[in-house]
Order: C-alpha cells, then sequence, then structure tokens
C-alpha cells in the first residue's frame, strides 16, 4: 500500500479563473470533481457568463444537493437532462 502525502495546491475561483482568462463565451463545461461539483456550479457567476451546456457528475450529490442544483439551473434557463451517472444542463435557446 501507498503512503498518502499531504499537499497544498494554489487554488482559484470560477469567476477569477473566467476573468484572469477574459473569457467571454463557454460553449461546454464540463465538470467532474467527485462531490465538488454542485460548489463549483454554484461559483459560477450566471450574469457574467453563461455556458451553454454544463455537464456534471451527479453520483457524489446526496439527493438534496441534486434537487437544489437542479432549481439552480432551471431557474438560470437550463433544461436539465439525468443521465446514468452525469447530468447535462442545457441553455434555452434566446
Amino acid at each position: 500500500m501507498g503512503t498518502l502525502a499531504k499537499e497544498t495546491v494554489p487554488c482559484i475561483t470560477f469567476d477569477t479563473l473566467v476573468q484572469r482568462n477574459r473569457v467571454k463565451r463557454i460553449d461546454l463545461l464540463q465538470i467532474d470533481t467527485e462531490g465538488f461539483d454542485f460548489e463549483i456550479i454554484k461559483m459560477i457567476n450566471f450574469d457574467r457568463i453563461k455556458p451553454r451546456i454544463v455537464q456534471f457528475e451527479h453520483r457524489h450529490l446526496t439527493k438534496g444537493e441534486y434537487a437544489q442544483c437542479q432549481r439552480l439551473l432551471t431557474r438560470q434557463g437550463y433544461t436539465v437532462f439525468h443521465m446514468q451517472h452525469d447530468t447535462a444542463a442545457v441553455l434555452a435557446e434566446s
């Protein structure tokens, strides 16, 4: 069995990532953060940028977290599609 090592890594918010890189549009945002997916989605400033498709792994979320995530995305104008382990939220055409 291998040994575990503790390591500190630098982190930034999603909004900072978008601003730093002057991102103006996102067609597909793929999130797979082993249970932290909803936390990432909550960090998105939908007034600043609205990805056309947000796809994330829901299998590590609780039922409550998943329901909250679906409500958040629906309120932002997305149609939510549940697949086996992932969810795709597609922004309605405007």
